[in-house]
């Protein structure tokens, strides 16, 4: 098959429109480059988890998301998350340097995230936050360490943490907007699905979207790849249009071009003439073919 009836088949493949209509509206999150970044997701996820918020959620998310957690360790039970004393419940961000903490001392409980969505957690560093809170929480003897990654990975000091996924928060985000449509104000309920709809799009592996990319380039791998290969470069636009400035006001400026990259534009001083300036110019150099010492 040839390139350009490669393309047309893609064009006129059904799934490609399914596709485009997922990513044709709007989303807060992806307009402010927001996707990827754990700052961002943990101050959400603090926000949302916080009862005291003017979100007015109350316990309506941070309660399913413990029952979750609490499904998956045996140091806390569903029902110690269902008695919190959620009007008790302070939520820390970045508290010695833990992403998030939950804490009720009127409870004795107390919650750590810790929120890796590209980092890889950095050597020691669970075992010295579990040892952290235990040492400022002696009192809070219900206590839950979550290690939060897109594909709930294990934690290196699984004995202690809790592996949790981000499937698992867009569900839990997913049951709070079916169950509670009707009281959600309006605001809060665009601001959850939207913030749902990022995670599904650009955090989960296992999803929709995901199984339709695949089915796309599976069927039209020959079209994609051509595609991806020509694909725009903002480095090397940049490159060609300084590129042709200089060159169109080299008279102006005293200059002349040099060998140049993608990365790196050179060019001279036209009055350093090899007769006026001999010792710029170098018989052994092998940075350009004008074998100029000093280059701008």
């Amino acid at each position: 098959m040839n390139d350009i009836t490669a393309i047309e088949n893609l064009i006129k493949d059904p799934n490609l429109r399914k596709l485009e209509s997922q990513f044709g509206g709007f989303n807060i999150f992806e307009s402010i480059g927001a996707v990827r970044r754990e700052l961002r997701h943990s101050d959400f996820l603090a926000f949302l988890l916080d009862p005291s918020a003017n979100h007015q959620l109350f316990d309506r998310f941070i309660k399913p998301f413990l029952f979750r957690v609490a499904e998956k360790t045996d140091a806390v039970s569903v029902i110690d998350i269902d008695l919190l004393n959620y009007d008790d419940i302070q939520i820390r961000r970045e508290w010695k340097n833990i992403d998030i903490l939950i804490v009720s001392e009127q409870s004795e409980f107390v919650c750590a995230i810790e929120n890796k969505i590209d980092a890889g957690e950095s050597k020691g560093q669970l075992k010295k936050y579990h040892k952290t809170v235990n040492q400022h929480f002696p009192k809070c003897v219900k206590q839950i360490f979550v290690f939060l990654t897109p594909e709930g990975i294990e934690a290196s000091d699984s004995d202690n943490w809790i592996s949790f996924s981000y499937s698992e928060v867009f569900d839990t985000l997913k049951q709070l907007l079916k169950e509670h449509k009707e009281t959600l104000g309006h605001d809060i309920h665009f601001a959850i699905s939207q913030y749902k709809e990022t995670i599904e799009r650009h955090i989960m592996t296992d999803t929709t979207i995901t199984k339709l990319c695949q089915a796309i380039y599976k069927e039209h791998k020959q079209a994609l790849d051509l595609i991806f290969e020509n694909r725009p470069d903002a480095l090397l636009e940049i490159k060609e249009h300084l590129e042709k400035h200089l060159k169109d006001k080299s008279v102006d400026y005293g200059i002349e071009d040099d060998h140049s990259t993608k990365t790196y534009i050179r060019f001279s001083a036209k009055d350093w003439n090899q007769s006026k300036y001999p010792f710029l110019r170098c018989k052994d150099s092998k940075w350009t073919d004008s074998r100029h010492a000093l280059l701008f």
